[in-house]
Parts: C-alpha cells; structure tokens; sequence
C-alpha cells in the first residue's frame, strides 16, 4: 500500500514591504520578496524528516547619493512547537525552518527557541542589491498522513534600520 501525500509547499510571504526609516535626506529601502520552498512528492517510502530548501530574498537600494549601511533583522513568526504546521482538506504536517543546512538554528521571530536573522549591508550610492537568504526546513512526513495538496502562508517580518 502506498499512500501519496501530495505536493508538500510553503509560501514565504510579507503582506507589506519594510522600509527603514526616513532620514532628512534620502533612505535606504528594503523590501521582501514572497518566495516558495517545495518538499516535492511524499510518500510512505520517504524518510519520517525531509529535507527542503529555499529562499527569501530582500531587495534594498540607497537612494541617497552617499555611503549607507543598513542592519536588517529577518524572522519567521512560530506557531506553537513548530514554526509552521502545513494544512490540507484533511490533514496537517509540522515544518521548522533553520538557518543553517545542519538544522542546528531555529529561524524564528526571537521567541520560542528561534532567532531572527541579522545582517548589516553597507549600499553605495544608489546601489541596488538583492540578498538572498537561504531557508532550510524539517517536514515530519507522518505515514498516516493523508493524501493531498499541503499549503501554509508563512508571516515573514523584517526590519531595516539605517546606521
């Protein structure tokens, strides 16, 4: 007997664009990107923990004519033991996002055991960069999930803030 569970996916989503704040001349903005993780197929034949990976972007451009360094904060909102719990019409799979590939560092919102990510970008001039941030994640594939097609929105919060 093999039991097809589905396409399993996370999309990665800000509802709003995050904009460091105004100086008296012009700022740096930041803006974070929906992006999507994919598990694939899962199947009874699959390990009980799948690896996935992916990856949010954040684009940030300096709109003022001199050096800016931003610090920028990125972190996934937890949902309970897990950061996200992945839904169908009839059944529900856990998934942890980590920072490293190692699953040693929970991504999380700097509560329940997981930390944002923190990187500062030094911008020249009208620079326009693209970061990408690479997202690793845990499904528990249960044997006694039931086939389907499982989706979460994650909530991503990210902060910019010019130095």
């Amino acid at each position: 007997m093999r039991a097809l569970i589905g396409l399993a996916c996370v999309v990665l989503a800000c509802p709003e664009s995050a904009q460091a704040a105004p100086t008296l001349d012009a700022p740096v903005e930041c803006t974070l990107q929906s992006t999507r993780l994919s598990f694939g197929t899962l199947s009874q034949q699959r390990p009980s923990r799948m690896q996935g990976e992916g990856e949010v972007i954040v684009a940030c451009q300096n709109l003022s004519q001199d050096v800016r360094t931003v610090d920028i904060a990125v972190g996934f909102s937890s949902m309970g033991a897990h950061t996200a719990v992945l839904q169908s019409n009839h059944d529900a799979l856990a998934v942890d996002f980590f920072q490293d590939a190692q699953s040693a560092q929970r991504w999380g919102d700097g509560s329940n055991g997981g930390r944002t990510l923190q990187i500062s970008v030094r911008l020249a001039p009208g620079e326009h960069r693209l970061l990408r941030l690479p997202v690793h994640a845990l499904l528990q594939n249960r044997r006694d999930a039931k086939a389907g097609l499982y989706l979460v929105d994650v909530p991503v919060q990210i902060t910019a803030v010019p130095r």
